[in-house]
C-alpha cells in the first residue's frame, strides 16, 4: 500500500486516541510503521519458506530461502518503480532482506539450541 492508502488510517487512529496532531510527527511515525511492516512481513516469509524447504533440503534450506526473499524483494521494488504513484528503492530491498536474514539467524539459533538440548536429554 502506498503512503496515501495507509496514512489516513493512522491519522484517524491517532485522532481518536487524542495523540499529538503534529503532521510531521504523524508522517514520520507512518514511515517507520510501514518499514517495520515490510521488515516483519519478510521475516515471516522467511520463516514459512524455511519450514517448508527444511523438509526437503535440510542442509541448504537457508540459502534457498535467502535467494527467494532477495528475488521477491527485488521484484517488488522493480514493480513499484513502474507505478506512477510509487517508487522502488534499493534501501527497501536491503531492509526486506535484513528482515528475512534476521529471522533465518534466529531460526538457525533456535534449531541448534533445541537440537542440543534434545541430544543432552537422550544421553
Amino acid at each position: 500500500m502506498s503512503t496515501g492508502s495507509t496514512g489516513g488510517l493512522l491519522e484517524k487512529l491517532l485522532h481518536i486516541l487524542g495523540v499529538l496532531q503534529d503532521t510531521e510527527f504523524i508522517e514520520g511515525l507512518h514511515h517507520y510503521l510501514r518499514k517495520l511492516g515490510h521488515f516483519s512481513a519478510y521475516a515471516i516469509l522467511a520463516l514459512l519458506w524455511d519450514r517448508v524447504l527444511r523438509l526437503y533440503l535440510p542442509r541448504w534450506a537457508y540459502l534457498y530461502v535467502f535467494g527467494i526473499c532477495l528475488a521477491l524483494a527485488s521484484w517488488d521494488e522493480w514493480h513499484q518503480s513502474l507505478l506512477p504513484d510509487r517508487t522502488g528503492s534499493p534501501a527497501d530491498v536491503a531492509l526486506d532482506v535484513l528482515g528475512s536474514s534476521m529471522m533465518l539467524a534466529i531460526r538457525g539459533w533456535w534449531l541448534v539450541s533445541h537440537k542440543t538440548k534434545k541430544d543432552h536429554l537422550q544421553t
